[in-house]
């Protein structure tokens, strides 16, 4: 068996990855997987994709073979392919009054997550005083989601 014949068993098309999500997330409902052996799996395809997407030999060659087709965009194996600029970066730091800018942005950002940092531990025994309007804050809205986080490869 090769990578390759392995990456064939995948579902390529919308409805087959629809119908195969379907298949497993009724196998977990039904209780005839582990769930937490399903998404222990799904972690590891998604780091094997994570690693092969983002090797550098890899992206050039993908690159080369699109060049081919000398179309900025095309289908190939019920895909849109795209040839485009991505992860353009600008250096602003040769003008003054971009640094000012910037230096000012910064100090708010760091004023903001002060502020921030003590209204999560605002209580009755020890308001926040906001200091614009002089209100004493006690406490602040929050929400959160628990979820079981799958760390693999750890060994």
């Amino acid at each position: 068996m090769t990578a390759v014949s392995v990456l064939k068993l995948f579902p390529e098309t919308k409805e087959q990855q629809d119908h195969f999500v379907s298949l497993l997330v009724n196998q977990v409902l039904n209780g005839e997987i582990n769930p937490l052996d399903v998404e222990i799996q799904m972690a590891q395809i998604e780091q094997v994709v994570k690693k092969f997407r983002s090797n550098e030999d890899v992206q050039r060659l993908v690159l080369q073979e699109a060049e081919k087709y000398n179309q900025k965009t095309f289908e190939h194996n019920n895909a849109k392919i795209s040839i485009k600029e991505v992860g353009t970066k600008y250096n602003y730091a040769a003008s003054e009054d971009w640094n000012i800018a910037n230096e000012k942005a910064n100090e708010a950002i760091e004023l903001r997550k002060a502020i921030e940092k003590r209204l999560q531990t605002a209580s009755k025994n020890a308001p926040y005083t906001d200091i614009t309007s002089g209100e004493e804050i006690t406490a602040i809205g929050k929400s959160s989601t628990t979820r079981a986080i799958i760390e693999i490869n750890k060994k």
